[in-house]
């Protein structure tokens, strides 16, 4: 065996016990023995690239390319090379010169380059290409859960959502010991609103995880608050954003979740705080910006609630919820037509969206500036009857307002066949038919929302006024008790206890 010879395979077998070091020399060595030996330049442009070598990797594979450029392995050593240093284009047009040159090669080896070439297409934000380059890596290599991942990656980009989620699905019966499958799949779960499947999948991704890898870890931790959160286990969910930032103290969405959380749960002191940190940490990002302002709001903190949404306007001139987020404040500090503007701004800006054009109904109406209000609340009519919330809202608005009790009932009308379970909108049509004068048909909506949700206060003290209109003193009188039950601090109960009360005797 000649020198040439002798280092080459010595530098295999090195490599192949794990002795790295001693395998680059003996390829050293055998590429002096022979300076245009493709494979020496091959096997020594991946090592050093494996060892973090880039320059020096990249440029003896493109010596190697140079002197063969019909040799499909160094196509592929050096797209590789080029995709780790982030240059996918060029790695592309390695690997499809790869694929162009390899009628003779070995299925996995095809399958090997589509893979590859898939990833840097994905990488590149080419979804459709990468999806095919995927799928013929499987058609040529079998089944395998990293190209399994990735094409699932490919088609969540590209809306596929249930053709990534059997993706994922299928990568994680492939591959049951890889965290990456499960954690794919239970952060697109959560996305899609299958909130109890998503915590199943990241559960078993944080058991995988090794302890080792807190960024990973830290990731699926606060993946799993989201579904958590979204499932109404607020309090869990506060834990895990902060088991996650135990990991990773500046995880970013873990923070920011953290604030959404603290503001669900009512502690607004605590979300601002939070905001308050990830300002610090990104202070360019709007929706820190407008957390920000909601929690102020909720603090009765005016003044820092119009600098957050200013700052978020200077951040993005053209937001509506900046905007929406002024008029509120405006509207809170009594200066209705200032308050208006803004949601008419924020109403040119998002043109589809029903609530803008609801607060501004509210806004021309506290102004004394009727006419405009009525036509502002139609305009949200036309726009927001098929969202459930916004109907509960106008029929409750109309309700108070009294010059409109049929458009209410038929608001409140729409809520409930919208969602039928929701109690909050047969609540609200009980109220409305109330304005209508129709008391016996408010009882039947008024019980159903104490029957959907028998906890709340508010719920039985209107169905306390239904049974009090209707002449049902001793029902009423149960109802108001209830609702004092319920809520102590319930100064209306109290006082429509005694009144129904003082009446009995």
């Amino acid at each position: 065996m000649g020198d040439f010879e002798y280092h080459r395979e010595r530098g295999r077998r090195l490599w192949e016990v794990g002795r790295h070091d001693e395998a680059v020399l003996a390829w050293r060595q055998a590429l002096a023995a022979d300076p245009q030996s493709v494979g020496a330049l091959n096997c020594l442009a991946w090592a050093l690239g494996q060892q973090g070598a880039m320059e020096e990797a990249a440029e003896l594979a493109r010596r190697a390319v140079a002197v063969a450029p019909d040799d499909v392995a160094a196509r592929r050593v050096l797209g590789e090379l080029l995709f780790l240093q982030g240059e996918y284009t060029q790695a592309v047009e390695h690997y499809q010169a790869g694929l162009r040159l390899c009628a003779d090669v070995s299925n996995a080896f095809v399958a090997s380059l589509h893979r590859d070439a898939g990833d840097a297409y994905y990488m590149l934000g080419e979804f459709p290409q990468a999806r095919t380059e995927s799928q013929a890596a499987l058609a040529r290599g079998g089944d395998d859960p990293y190209c399994r991942l990735w094409l699932g990656w490919s088609r969540q980009h590209l809306g596929e959502h249930d053709d990534a989620l059997s993706e994922f699905a299928l990568a994680c019966r492939l591959a049951p010991e890889w965290p990456e499958p499960h954690c794919a799949a239970g952060q697109l779960s959560c996305c899609l609103g299958q909130y109890a499947r998503a915590s199943s999948y990241l559960e078993r991704a944080l058991s995988l995880y090794p302890e080792e890898d807190e960024e990973g870890r830290a990731g699926v931790v606060c993946e799993l608050g989201n579904a958590r959160r979204r499932l109404g286990d607020v309090t869990g969910a506060i834990g895990l954003y902060r088991n996650a930032l135990s990991l990773d103290p500046t995880h970013p969405t873990a923070l920011f979740n953290l604030g959404l959380a603290y503001g669900e749960q009512g502690d607004y002191e605590a979300a601002l705080a939070t905001f308050d940190v990830v300002a610090q940490l990104d202070p360019d990002d709007p929706e820190v910006c407008l957390e920000k302002g909601r929690a102020c709001l909720e603090l009765d903190r005016v003044d820092e609630a119009l600098e957050a949404y200013q700052r978020a306007l200077e951040l993005h001139p053209e937001c509506p919820a900046a905007f929406s987020g002024l008029g509120l404040a405006y509207y809170a500090l009594g200066l209705y037509e200032t308050s208006a503007q803004h949601y008419r701004r924020a109403a040119e800006l998002a043109p589809t969206d029903p609530w803008p054009r609801f607060n501004l109904a509210l806004s021309l109406e506290a102004g004394g500036q009727i006419e405009k209000a009525d036509q502002s609340m139609a305009a949200t009519w036309d726009l927001g009857r098929e969202d459930c919330e916004l109907c509960i809202a106008i029929a409750r608005a109309l309700t108070a307002q009294g010059r409109d009790p049929e458009g209410a009932v038929r608001a409140a009308r729409q809520s409930c066949r919208l969602d039928p379970e929701n109690a909050e909108a047969h609540d609200a049509l009980a109220m409305a038919l109330c304005s209508c004068g129709d008391w016996r048909a408010a009882l039947g909506q008024a019980q159903e929302a104490t029957w959907l949700m028998p906890e709340v206060a508010e719920y039985h003290y209107d169905l306390g006024l239904v049974y009090e209109s209707l002449g049902d003193l001793g029902m009423a009188g149960a109802s108001f008790r209830r609702a004092v039950q319920l809520s102590p601090e319930f100064e209306e109960a109290q006082e429509a206890l005694r009144r129904v009360e003082g009446s009995v005797w």
